[in-house]
């Protein structure tokens, strides 16, 4: 791969720092190297052991089924806790809703009270008698 150069603000020439080799990690010591490896296999060695220990302390299969059985009994009480505290919630939305009204229409009763106290008395009109036009459009009957 090519490298890509740019002139520097000291006019020296410089490599992108993008396009620059990472530097290898050292190797560790080979003593500290073979100490790993031997750690790593005398675990393998113990958790192998382990598992071939493990079928004669107990039984597996009636293990599992238990372990599953317990798995759908809890899932089935998550359900109902979930579905518990969903109608908690929706009852607690609706009675919110219900005190939102009636404040709404408290307010709105007591501002047309106040409206209605306040203004000024209206005039009394008299009713004009109506009076019958009689024209061109009544003789098209």
């Amino acid at each position: 791969m090519n490298t890509v150069r740019f002139k520097a603000s000291n006019s020296r020439d410089a490599e992108r720092r993008v396009f620059r080799r990472r530097r290898q990690r050292p190797l560790p010591p080979p003593w500290r190297q073979g100490l790993e490896g031997v750690l790593m296999t005398l675990l393998g060695v113990g958790l192998l052991a382990f598992l071939v220990w493990l079928p004669q302390r107990v039984d597996a299969l009636v293990m599992v089924s238990e372990t599953i059985a317990d798995l759908i009994q809890g899932l089935a009480q998550l359900l109902e806790a979930l579905l518990g505290l969903a109608s908690v919630l929706l009852i607690a939305a609706v009675l919110f809703a219900g005190l939102l009204a009636l404040l709404g229409g408290l307010i709105r009763i007591v501002r047309s009270l106040v409206r209605i106290l306040k203004a000024p008395p209206r005039p009394v009109r008299r009713k004009r008698p109506v009076r019958v036009r009689r024209g061109p459009s009544s003789l098209r009957r």
